[in-house]
């Protein structure tokens, strides 16, 4: 299995890769509708953690979402993504350098507690769990800080288990299964793929 926890599996990939989606982007129906279903308020602090180079950050901005902060800890992503972003909006007044940071989730000493109503990540913890399990740990102690009380963890997974990770004295945890197209099998022949979303609600 490849080393998906570690900095120089991932800038290896960045260094042959413009761009690629785990699971797919806001353009797949399923997912664009359990967005929907959350009710996200743009207008409040939000971190995409692990943003990697899919276009779900610019779907994101696009959707209105144009003061989430979007993280990843390989610095070669980050400075394409803040590439692409003055491409596709060209005319905009946002910083790229604030919307995009480099950061490791296990370590988001830049952030103060409570900075954040919602976090949204896709298989970042998937790839953390490839690694020993205190990355996972810190992964949901930097988040719940991070989170202010009441805040609410969204994440899609390939895993069925990740409540394992959340202590149920520090989290409300909803799970529920999403038919989504893997985002290399987009055809109407492609098979069935069922992955997991988890709605963490921070316990004050």
């Amino acid at each position: 299995m490849p080393d998906y926890e570690t900095l120089c599996y991932w800038e290896a990939r960045y260094a042959k890769e413009s761009e690629f989606d785990w699971f797919c982007d806001l353009s797949n129906p399923i997912l664009a509708a359990f967005f929907e279903e959350l009710e996200l308020d743009p207008s409040v602090p939000m971190l995409h953690m692990g943003c990697g180079n899919s276009r779900l950050s610019i779907q994101l901005y696009q959707k209105g979402f144009t003061s989430a902060i979007h993280t990843d800890f390989a610095p070669s992503c980050i400075e394409r993504m803040r590439e692409t972003f003055r491409s596709e909006f060209p005319t905009s007044l946002a910083d790229p350098g604030f919307l995009f940071q480099v950061v490791d989730v296990t370590d988001m000493a830049g952030f103060q507690d409570g900075s954040f109503a919602c976090v949204f990540e896709k298989s970042l913890l998937d790839a953390l769990s490839c690694g020993d399990d205190g990355l996972k740990e810190r992964y949901e102690r930097e988040v719940y800080r991070v989170l202010r009380p009441g805040g609410r963890l969204v994440i899609i997974s390939y895993s069925a288990s990740r409540e394992q990770c959340f202590p149920p004295s520090r989290w409300r945890v909803t799970h529920r299964e999403l038919l989504l197209r893997d985002g290399q099998m987009q055809s109407a022949s492609s098979p069935e793929v069922f992955h997991h979303a988890y709605v963490c609600d921070r316990v004050p």
